[in-house]
């Protein structure tokens, strides 16, 4: 591996622990956010600072250059598990819904099943491999932009079982700004949702994205779902949920029972 993909890995890393600081921040106030949290926030966010200033400066003596190494931009947070098993014909079953038009004409796949079978590792795992494996796949079967959001309102934790969770996606809003905030766009919360909508549609029928929409049933915007029944080529989403979209190719997954 490269010392420019070592520092890139490094900068993912430290962006994933960044999103997870974030979140724990949110759910508090400017006046009773925790002293330690400030602290650490801002230690991270120098850290990428500095980190994205080495990959700049390497990036001279390199072949490949800094937005090929970036490829594809994506806000994937990283995987809860150190080995993926049980699912690969699933996962095999998604790529191949995936594949761009003509050979598959779907464009909204839902995995769908009730909790605890692992919907959200599997849709995870699924976007990870289209990221690591960019460079290994045909031009046409890459996505150059990957969304993760996640509806989830509730954690499953080791000690205490469900927890409470803040909520970061749950309008058409929170994912045009999402996207906003990938592609590197300066954002104006002051613009309305119509031309924020607008940008986002022709920004997605310019590249072929993947949008992975995780825990949909907490989710109860029109608008949202309006923006998915007209989404543009060659755009390609994936769904969790507990329950079907009458529109989507679904991929149900059941309990495995061991004999």
């Amino acid at each position: 591996m490269s010392e420019l993909q070592t520092l890139q890995n490094t900068l993912d890393n430290a962006k994933r622990i960044l999103a997870v600081l974030e979140v724990q921040a949110a759910g508090y106030t400017v006046l009773t956010i925790p002293a330690h949290l400030v602290v650490e926030l801002e230690d991270k966010r120098k850290d990428i600072a500095e980190l994205e200033a080495k990959i700049k400066q390497n990036d001279s003596s390199n072949v490949l250059s800094i937005d090929q190494i970036l490829k594809p931009k994506n806000n994937l947070p990283s995987r809860p598990y150190t080995q993926f098993i049980g699912r690969e014909k699933e996962l095999e079953e998604l790529k191949k819904v995936l594949l761009p038009s003509p050979q598959s004409r779907h464009y909204i796949v839902t995995v769908d099943g009730i909790g605890g079978l692992g919907k959200t590792a599997l849709a995870l795992e699924l976007a990870h491999q289209y990221r690591e494996n960019y460079y290994d796949l045909n031009t046409n079967e890459r996505f150059e932009l990957i969304i993760w959001l996640s509806a989830k309102n509730s954690i499953l934790t080791a000690t205490k079982g469900i927890q409470p969770r803040p909520q970061t996606f749950s309008t058409l809003n929170d994912l045009c700004e999402e996207v906003i905030r990938v592609l590197g766009k300066p954002n104006n919360e002051k613009i309305a949702l119509a031309d924020k909508r607008f940008f986002i549609e022709q920004t997605l029928g310019e590249q072929r994205t993947l949008l992975l929409l995780d825990n949909l049933e907490t989710v109860d915007d029109p608008h949202l779902f309006s923006f998915l029944n007209e989404l543009p080529e060659p755009t390609k989403v994936v769904v969790t949920t507990r329950y079907r979209i009458d529109t989507a190719y679904p991929i149900r997954l059941r309990t495995r029972f061991i004999s």
